[in-house]
């Protein structure tokens, strides 16, 4: 993939207050809690689903966009649609690994746009559900999928992961990103 290659989204045409990015909140996704325990501490997956409901709407606000980068949910169709009802902004799914393997039109659950590759946003930041081995000069990736994994770094020079265990389960204010890499 070339950078050319990619779409690009501009923070001016979202008609927002503000932008939010956050990745794999894996909703209703019982593994998850013993996969990361550490990370999400929480009594069960009802649980961990209220909690990232209830820190989401803490901080986005109804008027807002969510780039929400890729493993949304283990769900069917229907339960999707109910968490995306129930969250505060637009949300923007980026598909990840496990969101493609569901073989439902994503585009009918509620979600103000779903891209299926990673995108270019405000000609600086790529955005991806894996990290990206070769980040092109001047850009910045923003990604999630290896979730609480040491290997990767939270932040680095050019590439930051939007994880929600990296965040205490809470979407990360764009703004806040943004002052990382200035």
């Amino acid at each position: 993939m070339k950078i050319d290659d990619i779409i690009t989204i501009d923070s001016s045409s979202l008609d927002c207050d503000k932008v939010f990015i956050t990745s794999d909140t894996h909703f209703s996704h019982k593994n998850i809690l013993v996969y990361e325990a550490e990370y999400r501490p929480f009594k069960d997956k009802v649980d961990m689903d209220e909690q990232l409901i209830a820190r989401w709407n803490s901080v986005v606000g109804k008027d807002d966009v969510v780039f929400h980068l890729g493993d949304f949910a283990f769900a069917d169709d229907k339960k999707i649609r109910k968490y995306v009802e129930r969250l505060n902004g637009r949300i923007y799914l980026l598909l990840g690994n496990h969101d493609r393997v569901r073989k439902f039109d994503w585009n009918s659950l509620g979600f103000a746009r779903v891209l299926s590759n990673p995108f270019l946003f405000d000609g600086k930041y790529i955005m991806s559900h894996e990290p990206i081995d070769e980040i092109p000069t001047g850009k910045v990736n923003l990604f999630g999928h290896v979730h609480g994994s040491d290997y990767f770094k939270t932040i680095t020079e050019n590439s930051a992961c939007l994880c929600v265990e990296r965040w205490n389960c809470t979407p990360v204010d764009y703004d806040v990103v943004r002052s990382w890499f200035v």
